[in-house]
Parts: structure tokens; sequence; C-alpha cells
């Protein structure tokens, strides 16, 4: 489960940072989407763009939100949020103690 998100002033990158881990398995950089378009985040569109992971540190992982967003606010950050959003066993996040315990989706809104 998360524990904190944090937005880096005058950037795009965005901390997770997970709880009740020791540690998290990256298994692909895909799989988080930001919106910038206030309202409009509301509406499953294409006003969610592509967030991948660019680090992680432990438990705390940094995904950097691209052009679509460029010089506007992060209005939402989801993960996972499609009804098929990945084949089997290649969520982005699992437990590093159980690999077979994936993050479970979300959506924040800010």
């Amino acid at each position: 489960m998360i524990s904190n998100i944090s937005i880096e002033i005058g950037d795009k990158n965005i901390n997770i940072t997970y709880d009740n881990v020791k540690s998290i398995e990256i298994r692909n950089q895909i799989g988080f989407e930001a919106c910038c378009l206030g309202a409009r985040c509301l509406n499953d569109s294409e006003t969610w763009v592509p967030a991948p992971i660019t680090s992680k540190n432990n438990v705390t992982i940094t995904i950097t939100v691209a052009f679509g967003c460029a010089g506007q606010v992060i209005n939402g950050i989801r993960y996972l949020w499609r009804e098929t959003p990945c084949p089997f066993k290649q969520a982005a996040i699992y437990s590093g103690t159980d690999g077979n315990l994936p993050s479970p989706p979300f959506i924040q809104y800010f």
C-alpha cells in the first residue's frame, strides 16, 4: 500500500513510497499515468499520459511525467487503472519478499 506521494516542486517527478513491505521489486517501468487537466481528469480518456518509473530507492519509486503535462500542474496520478492493465504477472511493482504479490491499482487526485 502507498504511504506517501510527493511531487517535487518545479519538476515533473513524483515520489511514491510504499509501506508494509521491506522492499519492492520493479518488473517493468509502465503502469503509472498522470493527468494535468483539472476536472477533465475525472474522465477515463486521453487526458492521462504515461509516467514511467525512472528510479527506485528501497521502498520509494520516482515516476517522471512526460511531455503531455509540460508546464502544467499535475492534478492526479494512477497505477494500473485499466480493466486489463498488464499481462499476467507483469505489473510494474511487486513485494520484494513475496514475488507473487503485486502492488494494487490506485488513483490519487491532488
